[in-house]
């Protein structure tokens, strides 16, 4: 049987629904896909016998999953152009260094390469560093043993035991946690895990995790939407549902056609002003990274919302007054 791109696409999504955890049949991922039921039964006897996944069908759950679970998908094409964004890709993972993305480069790339079904022409300048570059933010080194692990630990549904020290630098305390995510935000990687102690979903910085340990517990997938639930975030602070600011920040003209080419917040609101000015409102988990934010753009912008965000940016405005004014002199 041909694997066809409009083929490999499907594959991917079926794949990711069942590891997932839905329960995916051929009747409601025809409906998605917006193709015939024997269109996606080809797909799945395509998986089970000439890709070997171990698919099975529940009668209860009316849905295949997979018996098991660390199973992956092998098998690929790239077109040049694909395969041109993957460089691209790379380039973007070398600013992460002390991260598994940016110190197995040349095995990934290789493993890659084992796995296409046809050979590839390539132009060889898409290979030369001078044509794309990335520069980041500085970032914390992070141990790699205990990112791999984690990634083991989503992938294959396991509860992992992490011993995490807080931001005060105090004991590292250990925890049961479910892994759900693994996210890159702003240079620095977290773990979004069910914390079996805290009875909710948190986040966890890689780079404060000192230790990760696998356990034989299995666990249930969870119903986790990653854009929903980093839609309450700022900068790197990412917030539950039920803490929200509401902040509102008028930019001068100056400052307007900046803050215009960017999305600062995902349910930012603008108001442009007659004068060229303009008003940002967003909701924001925390104040904390907003007055820093806010601060960088100096007498451009004027924090108006919630009235304690400003008093803040008074005070430490005040407190920087009268240091600058005592080196002066």
């Amino acid at each position: 049987m041909g694997f066809y791109q409009a083929q490999h696409h499907r594959l991917i999504e079926l794949d990711s629904s069942i590891r997932s955890g839905r329960y995916p049949n051929c009747t409601t991922f025809a409906k998605k896909w917006e193709c015939s039921r024997r269109t996606v039964q080809r797909d799945i006897t395509y998986l089970r016998y000439s890709l070997g996944a171990p698919i099975e069908y529940d009668r209860n759950r009316r849905g295949y999953y997979y018996t098991d679970p660390s199973w992956t998908l092998t098998e690929m094409k790239l077109t040049e152009a694909e395969l041109f964004l993957l460089l691209v890709a790379v380039r973007m993972a070398e600013q992460f260094r002390g991260t598994p993305l940016a110190q197995n480069l040349d095995s990934i790339f290789q493993k890659i390469r084992s796995v296409l079904t046809d050979e590839v022409t390539v132009d060889p300048s898409y290979f030369t560093p001078q044509l794309v570059s990335f520069y980041g933010h500085p970032t914390r080194d992070i141990s790699q043993k205990v990112w791999v692990k984690m990634l083991k630990g989503l992938r294959t549904k396991r509860v992992i035991r992490i011993a995490y020290a807080k931001p005060d630098g105090k004991d590292a305390e250990e925890r049961e946690v479910e892994p759900l995510h693994l996210a890159c935000i702003d240079g620095e990687w977290y773990l979004i895990a069910y914390c079996r102690k805290r009875k909710d979903i948190r986040h966890f910085a890689v780079s404060r995790t000192e230790s990760v340990k696998q356990t034989k517990k299995a666990f249930k997938p969870r119903e986790f939407d990653a854009k929903e639930y980093f839609k309450n975030r700022f900068g790197r602070y990412i917030g539950i549902p039920s803490q929200r600011h509401h902040v509102l920040i008028h930019f001068s003209k100056d400052a307007a056609k900046w803050i215009l080419e960017r999305t600062w917040q995902p349910n930012q609101k603008i108001k442009k002003h007659k004068d060229g000015s303009l008003s940002l409102s967003f909701p924001a988990p925390a104040l904390y990274e907003v007055k820093r934010w806010i601060l960088q753009w100096g007498q451009e912008a004027e924090a108006l919302e919630p009235k304690e965000l400003r008093q803040s940016i008074a005070e430490d405005v005040q407190k920087l007054a009268k240091r600058y004014k005592k080196r002066v002199k």
